[in-house]
Parts: C-alpha cells; sequence; structure tokens
C-alpha cells in the first residue's frame, strides 16, 4: 500500500478525534483495492490513477461536510464576500494545531517507514 498507509492512518486519526466519520466496509474495500496484486503495469497504473478520485470521494463521504448539492449553493453565495472576510473564515475552519499535528506525523511517518510496517499498522487500525 505504501503511502497509501498514511492516508487511513491520517483518516483513523481524525476519527478518534471526532473530525471525521468513519465507513469501515468502504475503506476495508479501498485498502484491499489498494493491496490487489497485479503483475500487469498497465493495470497498476490504471488502479494508481483511479485511486486518487476514489480517495477523495471516500474522504468526502467521511467528512462532517454538507452534500453536494449544498455545497454548491453555499460556494454561490460565498462569491459575494469580500477577500478579507473569507481569510478571516479559511482561518477559523482551519486548525493550525492539526495542519501541524498533521505535518508532524508525515514526517515520522518519512523517517519510520523503513523499519516500521505502516500497511500492517493501518489495516490493523482499520
Amino acid at each position: 500500500m505504501g503511502g497509501w498507509s498514511l492516508y487511513f492512518l491520517a483518516k483513523l486519526g481524525l476519527y478518534y478525534l471526532g473530525a471525521i466519520d468513519f465507513g469501515w466496509i468502504e475503506n476495508l474495500l479501498f485498502a484491499a483495492f489498494l493491496l490487489w496484486p497485479s503483475r500487469w503495469p498497465w493495470l497498476r497504473l490504471a488502479r494508481c490513477w483511479l485511486a486518487w478520485p476514489l480517495a477523495l470521494w471516500l474522504l468526502y463521504e467521511d467528512s462532517l461536510l454538507p452534500g453536494p448539492a449544498r455545497l454548491l449553493d453555499g460556494l454561490a453565495a460565498l462569491s459575494g464576500f469580500s477577500g478579507a472576510y473569507l481569510w478571516e473564515l479559511a482561518a477559523r475552519l482551519v486548525n493550525p494545531w492539526a495542519l501541524l499535528a498533521l505535518a508532524a506525523a508525515g514526517a515520522a511517518y518519512v523517517l519510520l517507514a523503513r523499519w516500521v510496517p505502516f500497511t500492517l499498522v493501518a489495516l490493523l487500525g482499520i
């Protein structure tokens, strides 16, 4: 699974912090999709190209964001706001401590990936 285990570990961390929901079956099926071996290079490439949209869709489904129609309606309403207000709104929505924790987790992953089997850790977490 490689770097995808960081994706699953980050989602598990957000779930246990209460920031997102976690569809266990969907995430387990996605992990199985990523782990399925293939000896054909074109199939591995297709899986890589298909994995990104699936991961974003799965993250959106697990998030506590409203549905797509309501989100698009809200985007239309945001167009009337000033840039300063949008910046203030973004500062309220994004938690800098969560971003710092995510960066620290990414650095720890890069440093420990040679010795720790993060794929196994992610699968056990799921």
